[in-house]
């Protein structure tokens, strides 16, 4: 007779699925600030590394760096865990990893992959680059949605569909990005109500015996974005939205242990939770270093767009830009708050100060800065929040700057899409719907 099948909770979306075979380690984020220093652990400790290290497996859901933590692999030392990834058009994670000596497998959607005789392992695609899981085991489903963006009907239909019943499912249960500005605390209250009506949708559809909050175990940690923390979900606001549901909630703490389908009794780690969040308020802020001028953003300017259009056709991008119904790739003002100035960015231009009375997004010298130097440089940007802008800014911002998170998968503006335009025109509008979703209707 097999030992019932274990889940440790360790860390925001760090879980690990225990059996006599195999334990699988999910998304090992366990210190450390990110998200260019807009996010930190609420709680953290430095003996999580070795039950996460000390597995078979590890799956990594996407690359966003509360899911894919290289410093966690780089401190493993030993006998390496092997590696669960989605298949990649740019193999970027896969690469980093087998270049410092990891096991990768590179698993395509709906691919149920042997971990051991009785186990089994299945990943299916969520949006433009995040993945859902399903681990099987003699009957046992856990099925791990942490921060997808699957909240519609016919997606859920489509998961249930392709899962069957699920024993366990794991979901994020507050939001995760920018929400509405500083002064409008009525969007970031609604934002985690809607946060909490996308879990009890998730539960009505995929009518799982048990669901694990995680995921959302996070504060905004810099003195630009510290205010999103005052309206963030908190575990009894998820006990509440589960109370009249016939789903078990099963609430947990770090280094937890809870045997699948056994009773367990949600009080103490509700308390342990309540007491970290209590100590958000007086958590130390990161800041701004202020170690910018208007000259050498102007530089990194250059450099960016010099690697763009290494990557994509300034032919092709300035005739998007000259359509009107797409307003791709126009001119965007950034009001860099700590130099008190504000510039104008263009891909076909030198940066330059403007005098425009209202930008379209306001942000740290340091943020700009990060955008030029990463392909992800936005996308983290609207995940951490350190900016201000109104909804039309916003969208003109996203429009230009989104081809970043499209050449990230491994896409690009340029000739190659004469054949198959329709194609790459759905890919951009992806991109920009996805980088969206952090500022919801």
């Amino acid at each position: 007779m097999t030992a019932p099948i274990k889940i440790q909770f360790l860390n925001h979306a760090c879980v690990r699925i225990i059996t006599d075979d195999v334990a699988v380690v999910s998304d090992p984020w366990l210190s450390g600030p990110i998200f260019n220093n807009g996010w930190e652990l609420i709680t953290t400790s430095e003996r999580l590394y070795s039950p996460a290290a000390d597995s078979t497996f590890v799956w990594i859901s996407h690359e966003h760096p509360d899911h894919f933590s290289p410093e966690f692999f780089r401190r493993i030392g030993g006998r390496k865990p092997e590696i669960l990834f989605q298949s990649t058009r740019d193999r970027r994670v896969a690469r980093y990893l087998l270049d410092r000596g990891f096991t990768v497998h590179e698993l395509d959607m709906g691919e149920s992959f042997p971990l051991s005789p009785r186990e089994r392992f299945l990943i299916g695609r969520a949006g433009l680059y995040d993945s859902w899981s399903l681990f099987e085991s003699s009957g046992t489903t856990i099925l791990n949605i942490n921060d997808c963006i699957v909240k519609t009907a016919a997606d859920l239909r489509a998961i249930k569909k392709r899962v069957g019943h699920v024993n366990v499912l794991l979901t994020q249960f507050s939001y995760a990005g920018w929400v509405g500005s500083r002064s409008q605390k009525r969007l970031r209250e609604e934002g985690a109500q809607r946060r909490l009506e996308v879990v009890r949708n998730q539960i009505r559809h995929l009518e799982p015996d048990h669901v694990i909050p995680f995921a959302s175990f996070v504060r905004f940690c810099h003195e630009e974005n510290a205010y999103l923390n005052d309206s963030v979900n908190r575990i009894p606001d998820f006990l509440d939205a589960c109370a009249d549901l016939k789903t078990v909630p099963v609430v947990l703490a770090p280094m937890e242990t809870w045997c699948v389908s056994q009773p367990h009794d949600n009080a103490a780690a509700t308390e342990f939770w309540e007491r970290a969040y209590d100590t958000i308020a007086v958590a130390p802020l990161r800041k701004a270093p202020g170690d910018q001028d208007i000259g050498s953003l102007r530089a990194q300017c250059t450099a960016y767009q010099s690697r763009i259009f290494e990557k994509n056709s300034r032919v092709w991008m300035k005739l998007l830009s000259l359509l009107p119904f797409l307003e791709l790739f126009g001119p965007v003002h950034i009001r860099v708050t700590d130099l008190g100035k504000t510039v104008r960015f263009s891909f076909f231009e030198e940066l330059q100060e403007s005098e425009k009375a209202v930008p379209d997004i306001e942000m740290a010298s340091d943020s700009l800065s990060f955008i030029f130097a990463h392909e992800f440089g936005f996308d983290t940007l609207l995940v951490n929040a350190r900016c201000e802008a109104n909804r039309n800014g916003l969208n003109r911002v996203i429009k230009s700057f989104a081809i970043g998170n499209l050449n990230a998968m491994g896409w690009s503006i340029g000739l190659g899409m004469f054949g198959f335009v329709v194609h790459e025109f759905r890919l951009i509008w992806m991109v920009m719907r996805e980088l969206k979703n952090v500022n919801p209707e």
